[in-house]
């Protein structure tokens, strides 16, 4: 089962920095791992499996490719 969580970065991401981005997830932390753009330019959805990624690692897989971003609280 996926997890949903709401990023708030320093950086707006286009189409093709987000696919990049997905991709590297993917890869470090599974398929079901992804980003998907909000209404608001500076704001992402991040999906996960916890059963095999934390949220932590998520983000120090955003940190590692240079995105400043942490999570907002719902």
């Amino acid at each position: 089962m996926s997890t949903k969580l709401l990023l708030h970065t320093e950086q707006t991401l286009d189409n093709a920095a987000r696919a990049a981005l997905n991709h590297q997830l993917q890869a470090e932390l599974g398929g079901e791992t992804h980003l998907e753009p909000s209404s608001k330019p500076h704001l992402l959805f991040a999906s996960h499996d916890p059963a095999r990624a934390t949220s932590q690692q998520l983000l120090a897989v955003l940190q590692k490719q240079g995105l400043s971003a942490r999570f907002v609280d719902l």
